[in-house]
């Protein structure tokens, strides 16, 4: 990797303003180097370069929310990708699970399904919304239908399945007024 880390920062010396060198580079030094410091300034950089740079923005925010504890400064950058990319569905779930961490469930709601519209595919999106739905807002019916929608796209996870029996069962009691 040292090549590759090598190869970006000669791209970008020799054109400063090559916004994916930057973006790139800082992604090698976050995983692996585990450049924190570096990987900031490179995206940084790319957004500086191209403030539309969407992922340049999500992963500064991933870097700055998992590894900086800077969650006020994780919420903007996340919300600076969704403003370049309005269906980065990545953006939107990662707001929506610190939005949900602030006691935001109304707006990390939001943010689930806004991920869930932009890529139905991603099945953890579908599992951040039946967890809140189901443990925050206590809408099992809605909880149920999106534990059952991660499921399906992961046949392979049997937390999803357990939880959609699970969800399944209490309202099936709720409705026998058990």
């Amino acid at each position: 990797m040292d090549g590759a880390i090598e190869a970006y920062r000669a791209a970008i010396e020799a054109d400063p303003g090559h916004a994916n060198a930057h973006f790139n580079l800082g992604n090698l030094l976050k995983n692996e180097r585990q450049d924190v410091d570096g990987a900031e300034k490179a995206y940084g950089a790319a957004i500086k370069v191209d403030p539309r740079h969407a992922e340049a923005h999500h992963n500064l925010g991933r870097l700055l929310e998992n590894e900086r504890k800077d969650v006020d400064g994780a919420e903007k950058a996340y919300r600076a990708a969704i403003e370049a990319d309005p269906g980065h569905a990545w953006a939107h779930n990662n707001l929506g699970t610190l939005l949900e961490e602030r006691g935001q469930f109304g707006a990390a709601e939001k943010c689930y399904r806004r991920a869930i519209q932009a890529n139905p595919e991603i099945a953890d999106y579908h599992w951040n919304l039946g967890d809140l739905l189901e443990n925050k807002k206590k809408d099992l019916e809605g909880a149920e239908m999106a534990y059952s929608s991660a499921a399906a796209l992961n046949p392979e996870d049997p937390e999803a399945r357990n939880a959609a029996s699970r969800v399944q069962a209490a309202l099936a009691a709720r409705s026998s007024g058990g």
